[in-house]
């Protein structure tokens, strides 16, 4: 309790202190996805406005090469018949995707797997991971959820945890996840916490010398955690 209460009046100086927002940043897939997300409203909003000028086999047809009969049938008579064989095709075309999608991952992780097999076990055991979070951030939370699976998976791991504002709902969150008993509020991290411009931010450091092995800012993989241990 005290050292919450050293914290909250640390936090309460530094933010007048401080100017500078910080930035919770995510993966270059949310940016791609939110791209993505406002072109289809783009393309949506302009259909709306106007009709289509190309024939059914225009909007398919590339290099001579026409779609299948039940998707050319829709296109070029829309009826009730038509739309639920077409929607049935492309439910099974949705199946194959994600059955392809689901092979990839699995061939990924076993090579993961692999390649973290090569790391000494004594330097993982020996490192601890150090991370900077808000509990409103949700890129934190997904973070969060990465550094549990990697103590669950390496229980040596040192966890330290240093919530940059909410403090109460940080604990709230932290318990949620079973990382309640890893939130600090150290000078050290405190220090670190006032330098800091984005989250999530993860220092990676030996356990017994302190020294920095590696940072991070933004979501970060579970197989790049450990590779920098």
């Amino acid at each position: 309790m005290k050292g919450l209460i050293t914290f909250i009046i640390l936090l309460s100086v530094s933010s007048v202190s401080i100017a500078r927002p910080v930035i919770p940043v995510g993966t270059p897939d949310d940016v791609q996805s939110q791209s993505q997300t406002q072109q289809q409203k783009s393309a949506k909003n302009s259909t709306a406005k106007s009709k289509s000028n190309f024939t059914a086999k225009e909007l398919w047809d590339i290099n001579g090469k026409n779609p299948p009969k039940v998707v050319l049938e829709f296109l070029e008579n829309p009826t009730p018949k038509t739309a639920k064989r077409y929607l049935e095709w492309n439910r099974e075309r949705a199946k194959k995707i994600d059955q392809a999608v689901a092979l990839l991952n699995k061939m990924r992780q076993q090579e993961v797997k692999k390649r973290l097999k090569k790391i000494p076990i004594s330097r993982i055991d020996n490192s601890k991971i150090v991370m900077f979070f808000s509990p409103t951030c949700p890129y934190c939370l997904r973070e969060l959820s990465i550094i549990r699976k990697i103590k669950d998976d390496y229980p040596q791991i040192g966890i330290s945890l240093y919530p940059i504002n909410n403090p109460f709902l940080a604990e709230a969150k932290l318990n949620e996840l079973g990382l309640g008993k890893y939130i600090s509020y150290s000078d050290k991290n405190s220090k670190i916490a006032r330098q800091i411009t984005a989250i999530p931010f993860i220092v990676i450091k030996n356990k017994t010398d302190n020294k920095v092995k590696a940072e991070f800012t933004g979501e970060t993989s579970y197989e790049k955690i450990i590779s920098s241990m």
